[in-house]
């Protein structure tokens, strides 16, 4: 991969390359994947974090060593390492049942995250928000 392109486009290959399709509830992941609920918040940070590194990288900072100091920075948020990171998505990549859901979910909450954004903004400039009578 060449440096500087954002680890979540590796990630998503990852989705894109493993073959199958397992039921999802008849295969719990093994121990050591990252539960569902913390890999949604995860990856949820993760694109949250392609956003930044895609703005930083616009203002002119060394893609490779961005990238590795955006992503060791959220996986020092949650607690995890990159290979339990790169485990985790491998396996559920083989599950796209269960990835799918997590997507959804994700979107559900950057959907909440960006009408608590528009919230705050409004309420910190309540006189832009006045009508004009």
């Amino acid at each position: 991969m060449k440096p500087g392109l954002p680890f979540l486009l590796a990630a998503l290959l990852v989705v894109m390359v493993i073959p199958g399709c397992k039921n999802p509830s008849k295969e719990p992941p093994p121990p050591g994947v990252i539960p569902k609920e913390q890999f949604t918040r995860l990856m949820l940070d993760m694109h949250l974090a392609d956003g930044w590194f895609a703005y930083r990288r616009a203002q002119g900072e060394d893609p490779k060593s961005l990238a590795q100091r955006i992503y060791d920075s959220v996986f020092s948020i949650h607690g995890i390492t990159r290979k339990q990171f790169e485990e985790s998505m491998e396996w559920y990549a083989a599950h796209p049942l269960v990835l799918d859901k997590i997507y959804d979910e994700m979107i559900h909450r950057a959907n909440v995250l960006q009408i608590s954004l528009d919230s705050a903004t409004k309420q910190s400039h309540p006189a832009e928000n006045i009508e004009k009578r």
